[in-house]
């Protein structure tokens, strides 16, 4: 077994030839190392991790580790995961060729003392988004920690690395059943939870606990051997100052953190598995939600003089007040864009009727009515019944993308944005009015605007887009100008009750 390795040294495949660049070990794990290398040909900057047991004891166990590392990253084929280039055995070394991250993990951030609760609340997205992409093919981590998490140079996106522990979901009845060991125990101390530490087990919220760690860490600025991060004593079920071990006792170092993100993190490292998040999905999703609620008013929400907040959508109607100040979040800016072209902002109509096609629902008031599309990527169109006389006609439109290959929303709003400038020869003006909560489904998503002529007719289009399995879904409201602000708040109250069937 090669021990040591020097600059320069080649380690070749049958049509490939690498040379190590960095013989300094970019990581360690229990069963491998890695080194920063070079493919001669295409001068590609790449990772070598060869295995390397620290005991002959563990060797078979190991392996089994490492094959099933190359086999995952092959699976997993995300613009945030580590492609993996090939992995191969020569002459009894067994080495694992995969892209390099060029960025820094988050250690490097983490210990800055940031301490603000919206880089945290971001970074939990960040990851979260990436972790649901894992969870949602039954796969566990089962290692997440900083050091395994880097922040891309590039795109500053968050990069899950180190799938060597990763691990399929079993049912504990599976288990008992067929009298199955949990498998084997990986355990990093801070960031695992009891039930890999003292059982060996592993489950979907083992990660989010992991995940619940890193933040408390970033608000408080504690190392991961923290006492903070010991579960309590379970004598009498009291903790330190009398606080029940259901949680870690964290608030102290953080006070000025708002109870509703305090909350989510609570839950995120509770002491039992089955009190967590069950998935990285449901933990951004509440996440979202807070971010939607807390930090800024719904979009296109109304205030009057005395802030009087006035609901809208879902059933409800905005209550006709003489004088509003419209609050500039989501699609405020479309509103007063609205305005000053000359439409007039109306209030949201009722939504008594459901459209369930297509794995998708959303609600739409019976003064509106929709046709299937059978043609491009359209599922269907809603027509307001009473529109203009002069032919031209207020619309919206909900469609699907079938992807080639997966993308992130940024990477879907990036291909709206071609599409729609080839649409119209280059000649246009595309206004992003994304933002941190924009969301669509409940996921993460775009919103662009811009001007539109068709024929006689002088179209307001606003486009709201996100991506779910391996599918781009986007919404297009095309509104004729002068109607585009009185039918606008019905549009927002339909969006909001858009869903996308599993």
């Amino acid at each position: 077994m090669m021990n040591t390795v020097a600059v320069g040294q080649k380690i070749t495949t049958q049509d490939k030839e690498y040379e190590i660049i960095d013989p300094c070990p970019l990581g360690r794990g229990a069963f491998g190392i890695t080194f920063k290398a070079i493919e001669l040909t295409t001068k590609q900057i790449c990772v070598i991790k060869q295995f390397r047991p620290l005991s002959t004891e563990t060797w078979e166990k190991g392996l089994e580790l490492f094959n099933r590392e190359a086999e995952k990253l092959s699976e997993l084929q995300h613009n945030q995961i580590p492609r993996l280039v090939e992995y191969f055995n020569r002459d009894g070394e067994y080495y694992l060729i995969q892209e390099y991250i060029d960025g820094h993990d988050l250690t490097e951030e983490i210990t800055k003392n940031i301490k603000e609760e919206k880089y945290v609340t971001r970074l939990l997205e960040d990851i979260l988004e990436v972790l649901s992409f894992i969870h949602d093919r039954g796969l566990i981590h089962r290692d997440l920690k900083p050091s395994n998490i880097r922040r891309r140079k590039s795109d500053q996106k968050i990069v899950l690395i180190d799938f060597g522990s990763v691990k399929e979901t079993i049912s504990q009845t599976e288990i008992e059943n067929n009298n199955l060991q949990p498998g084997t125990r990986v355990y990093t101390r801070g960031y695992s939870p009891m039930e890999q530490k003292m059982e060996g087990k592993s489950y979907l919220s083992s990660d989010i606990y992991a995940v619940g760690v890193i933040a408390i860490q970033a608000l408080t600025g504690q190392p991961f051997d923290s006492p903070i991060f010991d579960h309590p004593s379970t004598d009498n079920n009291l903790g330190v100052g009398n606080q029940l071990n259901d949680t870690l006792y964290w608030h102290r170092y953080a006070p000025s953190v708002s109870k509703p993100l305090a909350d989510i993190i609570d839950k995120m490292v509770m002491r039992k598995h089955k009190s967590r998040y069950q998935s990285a999905q449901e933990a951004l999703e509440a996440i979202r939600s807070m971010s939607s609620q807390s930090f800024l008013p719904p979009s296109g929400r109304a205030i009057d003089k005395e802030s009087t907040i006035v609901e809208k959508g879902n059933g409800k109607r905005i209550k006709p007040i003489k004088s509003r100040i419209l609050v500039i979040s989501g699609i405020g800016l479309s509103v007063i864009a609205a305005i000053l072209i000359g439409d007039i902002v109306k209030e949201s109509e009722t939504l008594n009727k459901e459209y369930a096609e297509n794995n998708i629902r959303i609600a739409y008031s019976d003064k509106w009515v929709y046709t299937t599309e059978s043609f491009d990527t359209h599922l269907v169109k809603f027509i307001p019944k009473q529109t203009g006389s002069n032919g031209c006609i207020t619309n919206m439109t909900i469609a699907r993308d079938e992807l080639a290959t997966l993308l992130s929303v940024q990477e879907y709003k990036q291909k709206a944005r071609e599409k729609i400038k080839n649409n119209h020869n280059g000649k246009i003006v595309i206004k992003d009015e994304t933002k941190g909560h924009t969301l669509l489904a409940k996921k993460s998503a775009y919103k662009l605007s811009y001007p539109r002529r068709e024929n006689q007719c002088e179209f307001q289009v606003l486009e709201t887009g996100t991506v779910h399995g391996g599918q781009g879904y986007y919404i297009s409201y095309n509104g004729v100008k002068g109607e585009y602000g009185k039918y606008l708040p019905t549009i927002e109250a339909m969006i909001d009750t858009f869903k996308i069937e599993e």
